[in-house]
């Protein structure tokens, strides 16, 4: 007569030797590879049975990406760099990365280049706008047999000023309404993203716009706001992180703005100006005469 099976038996091939009482379980590889796993079914008086299943184990990656400028002029070139990592944190070396680019109302990706990981699973790759604008920037690794594939996306934001110096701004945010007002040397752009997740945004900003960086403020929704500075050649890079929402950011360069005169008032200077000179050429015209 058949008997009650008491026990499950799982040989998972990686060392790991597993007994339950239910058909049912769940186990965790650390490694990536194909395993042959072998269940054992036990009855109440001892007698067994075995099946094999081949499992192919495939981990997860994550690729990170970030972007820099050695330089603050029309023309710049864009510096991409990042790190391909398993779930584990240990690098991936020799992989191919792959670069593009889209921008506002286009439809498709562009590509940048390529770039292999080298033996600390890093990359690198140089990129020139072809415009000022908004841009996404997309790295992405294709994955292999053992491990599943990896893409990550940043956005650059580029503004000219003076058809000689650009503003940067680099965010995992959405970047729209940037702006530079030359009057109050005030740079200003709202930041989006998903309530919950966490943000963060990198500006580039040219140290001759900026000469003396402890005046500079930044602003988020109108309240003062911390940020970190990178001293680089000839700009600063500020950075600072905040919980996404919707955010309209300020960032006031420290300089004293020159005031502006309505040509009424210029006017008006004028001729206060040529009545005064009138009054002391007569005043001294008649002190000769005595």
């Amino acid at each position: 007569m058949d008997e009650d099976i008491a026990s499950y038996d799982w040989d998972f091939d990686d060392g790991n030797i597993s007994s339950t009482v239910t058909p049912i379980m769940v186990h965790t590889y650390t490694s990536p590879r194909t395993y042959n796993v072998i269940l054992t079914v036990i009855d109440a008086v001892g007698l067994n049975s075995s099946i094999s299943q081949s499992v192919s184990v495939e981990m997860p990656t994550s690729v990170s990406v970030l972007t820099s400028s050695a330089s603050t002029f029309v023309g710049f070139k864009v510096n991409i760099t990042g790190t391909l990592r398993d779930i584990f944190g240990n690098e991936l070396t020799n992989e191919t990365i792959v670069l593009s680019y889209t921008f506002s109302g286009a439809s498709t990706w562009f590509p940048i280049t390529s770039s292999m990981t080298d033996d600390f699973g890093r990359y690198s790759a140089q990129w020139i706008p072809t415009a000022t604008g908004y841009f996404t920037i997309k790295v992405e690794w294709a994955g292999n047999y053992t491990y599943f594939g990896a893409s990550n996306t940043v956005a650059l934001s580029i503004l000219p000023y003076e058809n000689q110096y650009v503003f940067t701004v680099e965010s995992n945010s959405t970047i729209s309404d940037l702006t530079f007002d030359s009057n109050s040397h005030r740079l200003s752009f709202v930041a989006d993203g998903e309530s919950g997740t966490a943000g963060y945004t990198r500006v580039t900003i040219a140290k001759n716009l900026a000469p003396d960086i402890t005046k500079l403020k930044v602003h988020l929704d109108q309240t003062e706001y911390e940020y970190t500075v990178t001293n680089m050649t000839d700009s600063w890079v500020l950075s600072f992180a905040y919980n996404h929402s919707s955010h309209q950011i300020e960032i006031d360069l420290g300089q004293i703005p020159i005031p502006e005169f309505s040509s009424f008032l210029m006017v008006a200077l004028f001729m206060i100006g040529t009545v005064l000179a009138v009054i002391s050429y007569r005043k001294k015209h008649s002190e000769n005469r005595f």
